[in-house]
């Protein structure tokens, strides 16, 4: 299973819980909270600061995660120091103080805030109802299109996404986020050479950026190119020793060329950085349970790992029941396995998938485990003569731009 990070913008992100503390600099109280809370950017000029220093601007509508209070200031990791309350407004109230803005004064500035609250809240249809009204009062910033660019994707409405990515790039042709948005676009919908071209060139323009690195890894096995694959995920990891997908990722590709003792090593790290990942569990728990090489085979911990992946989604993804029925069958416990992979046939549907799965399940009525016997892999035909219509820049909705 290969993860790339879509690059959604200003999108909240999960909460986490931290420890409760107080430390006391000075005459004010710098107080760690036990949640982090998320926040929206509402000020243009929003400034960042580290003691008395002013060493940045937090840009608007940005989702910010704070971890700690100090008076009225913020502190935000991602931003790398403090933002006065008065430029924030948490996101768990955003809609309510937005709606009331708009109420006021219809304002480009509201409508693209209002219209980010809603993409945190993952209403896509309202969120480009409320974005496109910005636009159409003046605001056309690389970040309003961005975030359009997503709602169409989050919306099945694809040309329309790359259509606005295309127009950032048209306009801010050194714009690495639309660069990387409109490469992982492609590599969703199969263009990979597409794919490969724009991760390049975000590549070009940003080249210490982990994510982007992974996301040419995925890519590149995409396309059959395990070794340069793993190129990519190893220059990512070298940036980033923490990127954890990038482990997972290079487990995968490993696995695809034979390197088993490398592709535990990988899912091990994964799961030593993210405990609880259910996919660097499942992809572990798959290969421990059919690798074709004995000396990798062990049901027990395959069946624990692969336990508790399906404990994590609650045993409605069939991939992860489809490994789980493996494991069973790997320990002996035939009736399981057949019980098991039988659910997962009935989730996947139709499919390749399907297909597989009967297959297993067959085996497995006959007492038997699944061995998974690695092919040589084979290069995709990615190629094309020429770039598909929906690429091309919609000039139209650049014309008014704001560089950020």
């Amino acid at each position: 299973m290969d993860i790339w990070m879509k690059s959604f913008t200003n999108v909240a992100r999960i909460l986490i819980p931290v420890l409760l503390s107080t430390v006391v600099e000075g005459q004010v109280e710098t107080k760690k909270i036990d949640l982090v809370e998320q926040y929206i950017v509402t000020s243009r000029d929003s400034a960042v600061m580290q003691g008395s220093e002013r060493v940045g601007t937090a840009p608007l509508g940005t989702v910010v995660d704070v971890s700690h209070h100090r008076g009225p200031w913020r502190y935000s990791k991602e931003s790398n120091g403090w933002i006065h309350s008065k430029d924030l407004v948490l996101l768990k109230d955003a809609l309510k103080e937005f709606t009331k803005q708009i109420e006021k004064d219809s304002n480009p500035d509201s409508y693209h805030l209002r219209g980010i609250a809603y993409m945190a809240l993952q209403d896509w249809g309202r969120a480009v109802n409320d974005l496109e009204e910005a636009y159409s009062l003046g605001e056309s910033s690389v970040t309003l299109h961005l975030n359009l660019g997503t709602c169409f994707f989050k919306l099945e409405l694809f040309k329309k996404s790359i259509n606005e990515y295309s127009s950032i790039i048209a306009s801010h042709p050194e714009e690495v986020r639309a660069f990387v948005a409109r490469g992982d676009l492609f590599l969703d919908l199969g263009e990979h050479d597409y794919a490969l071209k724009d991760l390049e060139m975000a590549l070009e323009l940003s080249p210490k950026t982990a994510e982007i690195h992974n996301s040419k890894g995925v890519t590149l096995r995409m396309m059959g190119k395990y070794p340069e694959a793993i190129e990519s995920y190893s220059k990512c990891l070298e940036l980033d020793p923490k990127f954890m997908p990038a482990f997972i990722n290079r487990g995968f590709a490993y696995k695809r060329t034979k390197k088993f003792k490398l592709a535990v090593q990988d899912y091990d790290q994964a799961l030593e950085l993210v405990p609880a990942s259910a996919s660097a569990q499942n992809d572990l728990a798959w290969l421990l349970a059919t690798c074709e090489e004995e000396d990798f085979l062990d049901g027990e911990r395959s069946l624990e790992l692969a336990l508790s992946a399906c404990r994590t989604v609650k045993y409605r993804n069939p991939e992860y029941l489809d490994t789980l029925a493996a494991a069973y069958a790997r320990t002996g416990d035939f009736e399981k396995a057949v019980e098991t992979v039988s659910t997962a046939i009935e989730l996947f549907g139709e499919g390749t998938e399907h297909q597989a799965s009967k297959q297993r399940q067959e085996l497995y009525r006959k007492k038997k485990a699944f061995l998974d016997i690695v092919k040589a892999p084979e290069a995709a035909d990615t190629s094309s003569k020429e770039a598909p219509p929906e690429t091309k820049a919609d000039q139209s909705s650049a014309d008014k731009e704001e560089k950020e």
